[in-house]
């Protein structure tokens, strides 16, 4: 089967109007239906023909140095700055069709529905915003504590396709509790009649880990140039000092 190639654009004439927080001016993945990429107009040309020469090593650290630094004076001539720390993490997708592929012999006793009676948490998910927004979450509770959490990205809720986010508090980690809770939401989501995406940072093993150990399918990469203004940069810096 040929490879597909796929280049989508967006307009950002709004970008000359007014400066918003951040930005994502370039999207790229990678997978079983070839490599598509999301870009603002004004830097589609030069970009796309870089992504096209090099769309078979996308993910390597010297393409990806090689890809900020072609977009970096677009950024800058806009007022935006990029997070240094953040310009080679690309992440792995993982998807969920199939109820019959999760393996809920992961699932612990301690994992729950997450219900109005749960209310101590050492997580930092708002329980009651969870509530009120009616997202599915499956907890883990130890001494009538929610130390464990897996629900839905709220940017995703009302689609066919919705996102698990998972945590676990510190002290709590290493016993199985995130892989309980993602089994037991991603069994909850596929038995009503919605599939599953599972994303994780290319550094984060045991989420790799958990996303392959439940029976979920790994669908590729996909990296992100996003920016901020540079007053929204200085005020989150402002909030680490």
């Amino acid at each position: 089967m040929k490879e597909r190639f796929c280049i989508t654009l967006e307009d950002d004439d709004a970008l000359l109007e007014e400066r918003m927080p951040a930005i994502v001016p370039v999207v790229i993945s990678s997978g079983r239906r070839g490599v598509e990429a999301e870009l603002y107009f004004n830097i589609y040309p030069e970009v796309s023909d870089f992504i096209y020469e090099k769309r078979d090593v996308l993910f390597e650290d010297e393409t990806l140095k090689e890809l900020n630094d072609l977009v970096s004076p677009y950024l800058f001539k806009k007022g935006y700055v990029r997070e240094k720390q953040g310009t080679l993490r690309w992440y792995h997708s993982f998807a969920g069709y199939d109820k019959r592929k999760i393996d809920l012999s992961l699932v612990q006793s301690s994992t729950k529905k997450l219900s109005p009676r749960h209310k101590n948490n050492e997580t930092s998910f708002d329980l009651d915003e969870l509530r009120e927004y009616n997202l599915p979450a499956f907890v883990t509770v130890i001494d009538k504590t929610v130390v464990s959490i897996a629900t839905v990205n709220p940017y995703s809720e009302g689609q066919r396709m919705l996102e698990i986010t998972a945590e676990t508090a510190p002290q709590y980690r290493k016993n199985g509790y995130a892989a309980s809770n993602v089994a037991a939401l991603a069994s909850y989501l596929l038995r009503n009649r919605h599939t599953v995406a599972y994303c994780c940072s290319r550094y984060n093993r045991a989420s790799i880990k958990i996303a392959r150990s439940v029976g979920l399918v790994h669908e590729g990469k996909f990296y992100a140039i996003d920016a901020y203004s540079k007053e929204t940069m200085e005020g989150m810096e402002g909030e680490e000092g």
